[in-house]
């Protein structure tokens, strides 16, 4: 550690420049009983930003952050092309340390709001921020709690706010649930719709970055005004602003898909397709995979995507088993059928991920298929779609099939 120097008085708010400010703690003088550190396990590499802690402060508990020091000299090349190389480091840090980015992100969390929605429930909440004291920091320090690795330069620390004081931010102390299930989708996609209006982009939107379906960590984020942000096209401001949509698209929680063939070849493993038990015995396996959809409660926290073909000769009953199935479990039963043209069905069909996975690839086949058979319809259903996929790649129809279910079902988006 850094020979210590006097130090500045503590702030009140911070960061001291244009935008949000996060308040000093108010019970920041009070003694830190260190209990545990959380959201660690044995395996896990360093850190980037800090660490956190299970703390008692005036005998209330909270999860305390404390962050690593950091200096924006490592990555000028990234942000003196946008702001110009001249800007002094320590404006640069309040919107790039991790510290300051978190105490904009909730200081604006806790700005009186007008005309939007408001930011209830997005974040686990926080109480402000505070500088630990020498018992503290020597707390730290004994027990192997790296902060210093970042500090190529004392003489820039020395010169800011904080000096070589450890930095943390004071919050609830959530449970370690995740919180976001199937349940709660629409609720979570409209918080973060709600917080990207208000001009905070998290850019770390992910599954462990929630905590009782309450994002924890603004270690990454932007708020604005912004001078690095600012300094971007507009193109580019809008894409950073989408960026938190798009990662929560991507996240793995969302839903599950079960393609046909995981119910169709077991069947077609034992009998062949002319035997008179063949569609019997795929009734009961599909009898016994909705039987657990409909009652098993470890199933109760995914979205369940199911792929299937039938004409409207078998259509209308397996389809009534579908519906019987959603109807137990709860859910509401979204009905999307996929068309194609002939000449692009068949171009697709060909693909080796198709054989790899032991589907139809057969063309004069599917082309009998094609001919002979229409494909089941829902006719009336306020809930179906119907998308031509003869234009469309698989993320384009993906977004539409996720936001029409989002729309339509109202136990993923009423809040």
């Amino acid at each position: 550690m850094p020979k210590k120097q006097r130090p500045l008085p503590i702030p009140k708010e911070l960061p001291p420049c244009d935008g949000p400010k996060l308040n000093l703690f108010e019970h920041h003088e009070c003694e830190i009983e260190w209990i545990e550190r959380i959201g660690w396990e044995e395996g896990m590499g360093p850190p980037n930003e800090g660490y956190v802690f299970r703390v008692k402060i005036n005998k209330i508990e909270y999860a305390l952050k404390v962050f690593k020091f950091h200096n924006p000299i490592g990555t000028k090349w990234s942000w003196g092309m946008r702001i110009g190389y001249d800007v002094p480091l320590q404006t640069v840090a309040y919107y790039k340390d991790p510290f300051y980015n978190e105490c904009q992100a909730y200081g604006r969390f806790r700005e009186p709001l007008k005309g939007k929605r408001k930011l209830s429930d997005v974040a686990v909440p926080c109480h402000g921020f505070l500088f630990l004291s020498d018992r503290d920091q020597q707390y730290l320090d004994d027990n192997g709690y790296e902060l210093w690795s970042s500090i190529s330069d004392p003489s820039y620390q020395e010169k800011t706010i904080e000096g070589f004081r450890y930095r943390a931010i004071v919050k609830d102390l959530a449970s370690p649930e995740l919180g976001v299930t199937g349940d709660n989708l629409g609720k979570v996609l409209k918080r973060i719709v709600a917080m990207n209006q208000h001009k905070i982009v998290n850019c770390d939107i992910r599954l462990d970055n929630f905590r009782d379906g309450k994002i924890v960590d603004f270690g990454n984020s932007f708020t604005s005004p912004h001078i690095i942000m600012d300094s971007l096209r507009a193109a580019d401001i809008d894409f950073h602003r989408a960026w938190d949509r798009m990662m929560f698209d991507q996240m793995p929680f969302k839903g599950k898909p079960v393609h046909n063939h995981l119910r169709i070849d077991p069947a077609g493993s034992i009998l062949p397709l002319s035997s008179a038990d063949y569609q019997p015995l795929r009734c009961a396996i599909r009898a016994a995979v909705f039987d657990a959809l409909a009652v098993s409660r470890d199933t109760f926290d995914s979205v369940f995507v199911l792929t299937d073909f039938q004409s409207d000769e078998i259509g209308n009953a397996v389809m009534g088993e579908y519906r019987a199935m959603a109807a137990r479990r709860g859910c509401t039963f979204v009905s999307i059928t996929f068309t194609c043209s002939k000449e692009e069905n068949l171009r697709r069909l060909v693909s080796s991920e198709r054989s790899v996975h032991g589907k139809l690839t057969d063309s004069e086949l599917a082309a009998r298929l094609r001919n002979n058979a229409v494909t089941h319809q829902s006719p009336g259903d306020p809930f179906q779609l119907e998308l031509d996929l003869t234009e469309l790649d698989a993320d384009a129809a993906a977004r539409m099939v996720h936001q029409h279910t989002l729309e339509v079902c109202v136990e993923l988006g009423t809040e």
